[in-house]
């Protein structure tokens, strides 16, 4: 961003174009305070807004959770005539939801001339993000066409409110899956201490041709160590190992504790000692693991 700012402070009346790749630059960048500031110049430039201008303006609102600016800027979408424009109001939908405030999500979600699959989506969520599944579910029940990531999200929305049924009814109804939709089926039955649900469908994956990630990595290893299946543990140690997983915090604290949990304490702090960068949840699993096989002096020693 640094020789994009250079370029344009450099000239004389820069176009709504040149605001428009500047805001949303960053917004990219993570800059979204720039972003807001560089709007105000905007106007003050007389320089009129497009509708490209306000999906990243409404993103950089709620990355500093602006409720007043982005207010203000839906009241700029109106005035200029944007209200039509799908991807604008998905944006305020979007914003709103994050913001807390799902009654405006869903009045402009109501409000919205017409709406593709993403605006559908980005409604769904808002209402998962907030705990409403009733009317997510029925939402979704409503939907012309759905996506896989529509159904992902209300999956894990009623995995988090711990109704697995409902979830597992959804999963087996999915047309198709992706790597997100076995992982957060992983990741329901593991957050709802239901692990060998979560290994058998971590095997099924399998079947089924798909690679795991980092994060299904984890939970599956996670599952193991609550089960005791030291066995199984090591099989998906190799596994990582094999397939060149990165053993970053996530997976090395769940192998540190998986090990601990199984018996195997010397791998455990092989583990613990070979990862590079070390989490909380590293150290508190190795402590916990020595102290649960009778080093309390080492596992104390470890807290200096």
């Amino acid at each position: 961003m640094d020789y994009a700012v250079l370029a344009y402070t450099q000239m004389e009346n820069p176009n709504v174009f040149v605001y428009n790749a500047m805001i949303k630059g960053f917004v990219q960048s993570y800059q979204p305070v720039q972003a807001l500031e560089l709007y105000v110049q905007m106007l003050r430039a007389n320089v009129s807004p497009t509708s490209y201008t306000f999906p990243s303006l409404i993103k950089a609102c709620g990355l500093v959770s602006q409720l007043r600016f982005a207010e203000a800027v839906h009241g700029h979408v109106w005035r200029n005539g944007f209200d039509s424009h799908v991807f604008v109001q998905t944006s305020l939908v979007d914003f709103y939801s994050s913001m807390g405030r799902i009654e405006e999500s869903v009045r402009v979600f109501d409000e919205m001339p017409e709406r593709d699959v993403f605006a559908w989506t980005t409604m769904v969520s808002g209402l998962v993000r907030v705990g409403d599944m009733s009317s997510a579910g029925r939402l979704f029940d409503m939907m012309p066409d759905r996506n896989l990531a529509t159904w992902n999200t209300l999956i894990d929305g009623y995995a988090r409110l711990r109704e697995v049924d409902v979830a597992e009814l959804l999963f087996n109804q999915m047309p198709a899956r992706d790597i997100i939709s076995w992982t957060t089926m992983i990741n329901c039955y593991s957050q709802n201490k239901r692990f060998r649900e979560a290994l058998g469908v971590f095997n099924e994956m399998a079947k089924h041709g798909i690679g795991p990630d980092e994060v299904t990595m984890a939970t599956v290893i996670s599952a193991c160590a609550h089960l005791g299946a030291l066995d199984l543990g090591k099989e998906i140690h190799y596994y990582i190992m094999q397939h060149g997983f990165n053993l970053d915090v996530y997976i090395g604290s769940a192998l540190i504790d998986m090990y601990a949990k199984c018996g195997s304490l010397d791998r455990s702090l092989l583990m613990f000692f070979k990862l590079r960068e070390k989490n909380l949840f590293c150290w508190n699993s190795v402590i916990e693991g020595l102290a649960v096989h009778g080093y309390a002096e080492e596992a104390l020693a470890m807290t200096y």
